[in-house]
């Protein structure tokens, strides 16, 4: 094959891997706004002036997250929400891509034409299933939420470029993924070392002092400002916020003993042996050998210690994109097996399960767009509440809710006391976001009416509370002769103004 047909072939296979990779973004698929982890987007849709959004607490809380959000306030100003459905879409492309081309390298004596439509089939599969594309402890990479955590999928283009000897390039997405989302630096460190070993055994010695010095200057910007912003000198302050956070508010994240379970041993396993098919491909071996020990290592340290510092860097994080890699790597070896054995290119059996395996991309395509129109569609009817709140936005400026009712600020866009679901990151801001969930919770459990009055005095003398959603039942004496603004789906909804058991406690502040 002469050079000139031979671009002609790479371009044609480029467009095809495009056309699935964006096929795969779409079996993906996405949530409606404003469910589960869209709670990030709370401060771009304050600095777009959403509603009052801009008035909520949490809003005037350090942002953890400055450079995420950043980037989400912008694409809402200038393309609306559906900017964060588009960019969404290329980054589930770009993962894609990314596996594709790891896989590549890997097998690299190997024509991939032969089985392309199989290996997308598959991929969507595993993503689709989850169980081998996610990580462990209940984190993921790539979901139908976009959220900071998404923008892991840098972390597995840095893999894939580093792979391709593009290491400027493999060192600015690993650090842009670290500045996105904070808790990927110490996944980045990992991975960083890992290409600096291959560089020293190799003696690669330009090279490793170029990344090395490129590393320092891009990831300094969010390390000043973490510890700058976030970081709390007073150590029983620092102690008591990250007790909350470890072993409260996510243990199913950062206690390796909330987590853990056989399943996770699988995990392990599938590593362990997609590691020895990499063992010839020595830039990819050895970067994700290093992280996969490191993992292991402080990983056995905080189910030993408990340690929440450790907890909260969740170190196993990093098998959010191992493990969808390592799934496509023993998959791919598979295929090659079966394609080897059974398949000749161009034969009637390669013809016909060809065409079922685009068949069945299409149709998982197609269940994907669906699932996300149904989620959009049906989304008002699942939480009819928030759209009830809303009409009373005029006249609200704090609601007092139940704190497992977290759909509802983002969805009314209306300042609320507390809910579980959304946190500050501060130690200090913690520690008084926690004690805003204890008032809350103890006066929706309470059965007495004074008792109900002195909580709901200390939770006004934080916050002057206007309205306030309660459940339909016998624990809400304290409303009796109060009208209410509406009943539905068993909660009353009352404007504090007019209801005259509370005219006197909300004076008193």
């Amino acid at each position: 094959m002469n050079n000139k047909k031979k671009i002609i072939y790479d371009i044609k296979d480029k467009k095809k891997y495009i056309l699935l990779s964006f096929l795969f973004a779409l079996s993906i698929g996405q949530v409606a706004f404003f469910e589960g982890n869209h709670v990030h987007l709370l401060r771009s849709l304050a600095n777009n002036n959403y509603l009052l959004l801009n008035k909520d607490w949490l809003t005037n809380e350090i942002d953890h997250v400055p450079f995420f959000t950043f980037i989400s306030t912008y694409i809402i100003k200038y393309f609306s929400l559906i900017g964060l459905n588009i960019l969404h879409i290329v980054l589930s492309l770009v993962c894609s891509l990314s596996i594709l081309y790891i896989c590549k390298i890997n097998f690299s004596n190997y024509d991939f034409k032969k089985i392309i439509y199989f290996w997308f089939l598959l991929l969507l599969l595993i993503f689709e299933e989850k169980s081998f594309a996610y990580g462990v402890a209940g984190q993921f990479v790539l979901n139908p939420v976009y959220q900071p955590s998404t923008f892991g999928v840098l972390i597995i283009s840095s893999l894939a470029c580093f792979a391709y000897r593009k290491e400027t390039l493999s060192v600015i997405l690993l650090i842009l993924s670290a500045n996105i989302h904070p808790t990927y630096i110490i996944h980045a460190f990992f991975l960083i070392c890992g290409y600096l070993i291959y560089l020293l055994i190799y003696k690669d010695y330009k090279i490793f002092f170029k990344i090395s010095f490129l590393s320092l200057i891009l990831i300094a910007p969010i390390i000043l400002y973490l510890i700058s912003n976030i970081f709390i000198s007073n150590l029983q302050i620092y102690l008591e916020g990250q007790s909350i956070m470890a072993e409260k508010r996510i243990p199913h994240h950062a206690m390796v003993k909330s987590w853990f379970s056989y399943k996770d041993l699988q995990t392990l396993l599938l590593i362990c042996f997609s590691l020895l098919l990499t063992y010839k491909n020595k830039r990819l071996f050895i970067p994700l050998s290093f992280v996969f020990l490191s993992t292991i290592i402080l990983t056995i340290i905080q189910y030993f210690t408990s340690n929440n510092f450790l907890g909260l860097l969740f170190p196993w994080r990093s098998s959010v994109y191992i493990v969808p890699i390592c799934s496509m790597i023993i998959l791919t070896k598979i295929l090659i097996i079966f394609d080897n054995k059974y398949l000749k290119l161009g034969s009637k059996l390669h013809l016909y399960l060809t065409s079922l395996a685009f068949l069945l991309i299409i149709s998982l395509t197609l269940n994907g767009i669906f699932e996300s129109y149904k989620s959009h569609k049906n989304y008002k009817t699942n939480y009819p509440i928030s759209s009830l709140i809303k009409e009373y936005k005029n006249s609200i400026t704090k609601i007092l809710i139940p704190t497992n009712l977290e759909h509802i600020r983002l969805n009314t866009g209306l300042p609320i006391f507390v809910d579980w679901k959304t946190v500050p990151y501060k130690n200090d801001a913690l520690i008084r976001w926690y004690e805003r969930i204890k008032l809350t919770n103890a006066f929706y459990d309470s059965d007495e009416v004074e008792n109900k009055k002195r909580l709901f005095i200390k939770i006004n003398n934080k916050e002057h509370i206007s309205h306030i959603l309660v459940k339909d039942n016998d624990k809400n004496k304290i409303f009796n002769g109060c009208e209410y603004l509406f009943r539905d789906h068993g909660y009353l909804f009352y404007d504090l103004s007019e209801c005259s058991n509370f005219k006197d406690l909300i004076s008193v502040r």
